[in-house]
């Protein structure tokens, strides 16, 4: 996956607009530049497996996008995480290594970390775990990523082939949209959202805009759907991702006089949403794709990818 994804993005036009988070705005060229000198600065590092633990922004797709570049098992994880879900995840995973950019509170929580150095391109904080066996517990030597749950039970390895086929079952079933610009309102650690919301608009020359989800109104503090209109209107996105309680907040507000952004090509959700609040979203407008990912897990099957 990770050389895969590096010629993609090498082939795109270096000018182009890439990342966007309301601070720092990269181009094609800037992140082809940053991909490649943080790769290196992770492999002398020596990180192999690692959490990555961050607000949604640039600098958190550029760690991921380099940890998938340097063959690192990558497992990320939601700012909204609690102490206890950390300390789980750590173990569970057998996690040697933690990008952060909430060091001070991660060192607190988790004795067993150390910090270790900080990132001069994202500004991340890289912490060392002592407890970390040297050995990988189960994990096949090609796994890309362990996306974990809300409740943070167990974690679902994706094997960087697996990766790449929910990439090209994305891009097949969108490519005739023309999308532009994507709006993360997602965690960026979720698993919709780092696939088809990062990697595949990056895949076909469009704009990631990435913002702190506190500005978008979607923080675990609680939803203001004022902030989350005014981030849509101000943006006009081509495409969004959302879980049912979003969705159904446009909904009301479209039946309380909202107007979707006429730019919107598709908004993604996954297979949680109800049958109704589908057709209830259809019904007001929104250009609704649900996508459907079976087969995912560390098994040599493709993942089954089904958009309707």
């Amino acid at each position: 996956m990770a050389t895969t994804l590096l010629d993609l993005l090498g082939a795109m036009d270096g000018r182009l607009p890439a990342i966007d988070d309301g601070v720092l705005r990269l181009s094609y060229a800037d992140v082809q530049r940053s991909i490649a000198g943080e790769r290196r600065w992770l492999q002398s590092m020596g990180v192999r497996r690692c959490a990555l633990l961050a607000e949604n922004s640039s600098r958190w797709v550029l760690s991921d996008l380099a940890l998938l570049a340097s063959e690192a098992v990558n497992v990320p994880l939601s700012p909204s995480c609690t102490r206890e879900q950390i300390e789980h995840v750590l173990a569970d995973a057998n996690v040697d290594w933690i990008l952060t950019d909430q060091a001070e509170g991660v060192l607190r929580d988790q004795p067993e970390l150390n910090y270790v150095a900080t990132s001069h391109r994202t500004g991340l904080s890289l912490l060392r775990r002592d407890a970390a066996s040297d050995q990988p517990r189960g994990h096949a030597a090609d796994i890309g990523k362990v996306i974990y749950p809300s409740d943070g039970a167990k974690g679902v390895s994706l094997r960087q082939c697996a990766i790449q086929s929910l990439v090209d079952a994305l891009a097949a079933a969108t490519a005739g949209l023309g999308v532009q610009t994507h709006l993360c309102i997602l965690p960026l650690a979720s698993l919709l959202e780092s696939i088809a919301g990062v990697y595949l608009p990056l895949t076909m020359g469009a704009k990631v805009l990435v913002r702190p989800r506190h500005t978008l109104g979607t923080s675990h503090a609680g939803l203001n759907v004022t902030l989350l209109l005014n981030a849509i209107d101000s943006t006009a996105p081509d495409s969004m991702i959302l879980v049912p309680p979003l969705l159904s907040a446009l909904v009301r507000a479209i039946h309380e006089g909202w107007r979707a952004p006429s730019s919107l090509k598709f908004i993604a959700v996954g297979e949680d949403v109800s049958t109704e609040l589908l057709q209830q979203a259809r019904s007001s407008g929104l250009p609704m794709l649900q996508v459907r990912i079976g087969a995912l897990g560390e098994t040599d099957a493709a993942p089954n990818v089904t958009v309707s």
